[in-house]
């Protein structure tokens, strides 16, 4: 692995010249370079850190790219070592000269973006002439601090739902308990000044774990004027109280990404087992009074997410407009993507008559409208 002085400066000073750029994301659009390695740090829910989820999971051993699926590990090494390791200044190295091949997934839509020369959302929106400088002074050593950070949290939830059954669990496991005592109770209060958006999707419930909680409560205690927090949760847990506590901080922007798979309490019953659907409308309504109320001053969006399956495809466009009439700004729809519920994946099994009423229901007037997105389910159909 090479080190920060044994990465050569590769071509960039023939390449740089600021005054070409009138943004700073324009120089890694013209240059085909990912600023994902430059600005992004992800912490799964054990505390492996990595800063793209498309890596390549298979690619060929000569290309020695099987150490670089973690760059390590936030309950062993610091935030700023991790930063600036050589794991992570490997992947750099690669991504400044061109070497996606075998390391990035072809399934990742950000490097077909890359390599054809279009903007990378909503990451060019974070790289900066610091971010530039940063790269012609010191090559693959990053002076600026991470500005996208995920964190995973735990697996562990209050649902049941049927798409994630197989992984479903209402313990957070000693090893997710460590991870989230240092991420949410150390590192994040440390470094949020630096961070611009601050991402929390666990693959569980955000709000059923305690640190990730107190983190939360405490917001408006530390310096988030800059910051854009985005939080994925099934809405149940978002009471009124915790939703004063993201009133109450000071960040930038909040949004809040609520998963809901149903326009009716009889098809959410069949999907999220173990939710109230009562208490879920109780919630999205209160949120939206607040807003009503101005409490926000245009700080929030909400999207609410439907993933499609057999259970629910006959209601899509039902959803579109239920989420539309309790004040979501978006509403997202998914493809069903798990494999423990063949019967349920007609994506999959390509029934005849799920796929139909895919099509009739993707036909909907509302579907067309600029804040439906649907596109996944429409590339489906090809």
């Amino acid at each position: 692995m090479r080190g920060a002085q044994a990465h050569p400066r590769v071509h960039l000073d023939t390449l740089i010249d600021n005054q070409a750029f009138t943004e700073p994301w324009m120089f890694f659009q013209e240059h085909r370079i990912c600023p994902v390695p430059f600005v992004r740090f992800n912490v799964d829910s054990g505390g492996s850190v990595h800063c793209c989820c498309d890596i390549e999971r298979e690619s060929p051993p000569e290309l020695g790219l099987e150490s670089l699926q973690s760059f390590g590990n936030i309950c062993d090494e610091s935030y700023l070592s991790l930063w600036n390791g050589d794991k992570i200044m490997e992947w750099r190295w690669r991504v400044l000269n061109n070497k996606y091949e075998g390391m990035c997934s072809d399934a990742c839509s950000k490097k077909h973006r890359i390599l054809s020369g279009s903007p990378l959302f909503p990451h060019k929106d974070l790289v900066t002439w610091r971010h530039v400088e940063s790269i012609v002074e010191h090559g693959v050593y990053m002076a600026e601090l991470p500005g996208f950070v995920q964190a995973k949290g735990s697996r562990a939830c209050n649902l049941h739902c049927r798409m994630c059954r197989a992984n479903a669990t209402t313990r957070i496991t000693d090893e997710e308990s460590k991870t989230n005592g240092i991420l949410f109770a150390e590192v994040l209060p440390e470094y949020i000044h630096s961070i611009r958006v601050l991402e929390i999707a666990p693959a569980g419930e955000v709000f059923f774990h305690d640190q990730a909680n107190r983190f939360l409560e405490f917001l408006r205690d530390y310096d988030t004027e800059n910051l854009s927090l985005r939080v994925v949760t099934n809405g149940i847990l978002l009471t009124p109280r915790r939703v004063t506590w993201l009133e109450e901080s000071d960040i930038r922007f909040l949004h809040l990404n609520v998963s809901v798979d149903a326009a009716t309490e009889e098809t959410y019953k069949k999907i999220r087992l173990g939710g109230k659907w009562d208490v879920l409308m109780r919630n999205l309504a209160y949120i939206k009074e607040r807003r009503q109320k101005r409490c926000w001053n245009n700080r929030i969006h909400t999207t609410l997410s439907f993933v499609a399956q057999a259970p629910n495809v006959h209601e899509i466009a039902d959803f579109a407009r239920m989420a539309r009439a309790m004040g979501a700004d978006a509403v997202n729809f998914q493809r069903f993507g798990g494999v423990h519920m063949p019967s349920w994946n007609f994506f999959v099994s390509r029934d005849p008559v799920m796929m139909s009423e895919l099509r009739r229901q993707l036909r909907d007037p509302v579907m067309s409208e600029p804040w439906v997105l649907a596109d996944q389910l429409r590339r489906s159909l090809d």
